[in-house]
């Protein structure tokens, strides 16, 4: 089973290479080494394992994705937009998807994910079972 947490985020532009590097350089930092896997890129998206430890990248319990075509951001804008009261999602022109699955899911990165996301990109946090009513706690 795999749960997803999308953020939209305000990138100013960056393209996904330039954003994965960015959130990269915020966790090493901060001090906190991170391994990635598999990542790979196309126009307009870019996609990595991230983990803690080279064995947990190459498990792949945490999959990130980021999205910076046109179409690709405004067609998930347009699925969750009325749940968003406050009409910031439209301001948004990027979007960073969280995928987790397994069972050793590490969920320090997860926050420290969510803690980078927030401040570089003032991301806005969604899930489809809390909306945009997501926290951070949430996690466990």
């Amino acid at each position: 089973m795999t749960y997803n947490i999308n953020f939209y985020c305000v990138s100013g532009g960056l393209s996904p290479d330039e954003a994965f590097d960015h959130l990269v350089d915020s966790f090493n930092a901060e001090s906190r080494p991170v391994f990635t896997n598999e990542r790979s890129s196309g126009k307009g998206w870019a996609s990595m394992s991230l983990g803690s430890t080279e064995s947990a990248a190459a498990a792949g319990d945490m999959r990130i994705e980021f999205h910076s075509s046109p179409s690709i951001v405004r067609d998930s804008i347009s699925q969750v937009a009325a749940e968003d009261t406050s009409g910031r999602i439209n301001e948004t022109d990027s979007l960073l998807i969280v995928t987790l699955s397994g069972s050793a899911i590490d969920l320090s990165m997860v926050r420290a994910v969510w803690e980078f996301a927030t401040s570089l990109w003032n991301a806005i946090p969604y899930d489809d079972a809390s909306g945009f009513d997501v926290t951070e706690a949430a996690l466990g």
